[in-house]
């Protein structure tokens, strides 16, 4: 089953997703992800980032959000420090702009 998800998403959805980006993921999905990525194209698992630790958020995250745009637990110096705004974010923030921005 795992396999055909795969395969869908890597046929289907190819241009769809730039970067994923999943911050301290749990010892289960760090366990299926090594044994689902043998299955997936190259292009596709370089799409997929598991990033534990500061130094591994900081890697990862710090050429795809700006400092403006991060709160402190994906970047050190993030600025966002308030609560998310579901609404903000959902509703009013125009899809091609950052949370920020709305």
């Amino acid at each position: 089953a795992v396999k055909q998800v795969a395969q869908t998403l890597q046929y289907r959805y190819t241009e769809r997703l730039y970067k994923m980006v999943v911050i301290d993921p749990p010892f289960w999905m760090r366990t299926m992800y090594s044994m689902v990525s043998s299955f997936l194209n190259p292009l596709t698992t370089a799409k997929f980032i598991l990033a534990s630790g500061d130094a591994a958020k900081h890697a990862a995250l710090s050429n795809l959000i700006d400092e403006e745009q991060a709160m402190s637990f994906m970047l050190p110096a993030g600025k966002l420090t308030d609560d998310v705004d579901i609404e903000t974010f959902l509703v009013k923030a125009p899809f091609q702009l950052g949370y920020g921005a709305a």
